[in-house]
């Protein structure tokens, strides 16, 4: 009986770490695909509310501030905000050991809106960046969205668009 249970126990102790190591590549993939869409409910949040470019100051927050209540964008944005032990630890993980790939890649942070004329580069950060705004507006300043480029320190809010 004794020897069973030895033999068991060396077994749970070499196929748990491999055991483990897949579930834990499974929940970064799914931290990562939270943050990540996070920035994609946040584009569809400003796409939806370019309509009211044309309203009033007062009108457009008002309109703006009741979608924002009902909307998923928000609804993540808490979600993330509400767990920092969960997406806190992978985006600090993830920041110091891919900081140089992550600053290579890029991802779309705003909307290009029709009546601008900006070079299209204006609309692109690193994802490096993009992290240290989740970062810096859902964990340190404990907005429930994320903060405007201008108002977090360390960004650099423009980026050409390379492609591969």
């Amino acid at each position: 009986m004794k020897q069973i249970f030895l033999y068991i126990l060396f077994l749970a102790g070499f196929l748990g770490p491999s055991a483990t190591s897949v579930s834990s590549g499974q929940r970064n993939e799914e931290i990562k695909a939270t943050l990540f869409g996070l920035l994609q409910l946040k584009i569809k949040f400003e796409q939806q509310n370019f309509k009211t470019y044309n309203k009033t100051d007062e009108e457009r927050n008002k309109i703006i501030a009741a979608q924002f209540d009902k909307s998923d964008y928000k609804k993540a944005a808490q979600e993330i905000g509400n767990n920092p032990r969960k997406y806190l630890r992978y985006i600090n993980k993830v920041m110091k050991s891919d900081a140089e790939t992550l600053s290579k890649e890029y991802v779309d942070w705003q909307p290009i809106l029709i009546h601008e004329s900006r070079a299209p580069d204006y609309y692109y950060i690193s994802k490096l960046d993009y992290l240290k705004a989740v970062k810096y507006s859902l964990f340190d300043q404990k907005s429930n969205q994320l903060l405007p480029l201008f108002k977090i320190p360390d960004i650099k809010p423009r980026y050409p668009k390379t492609v591969n």
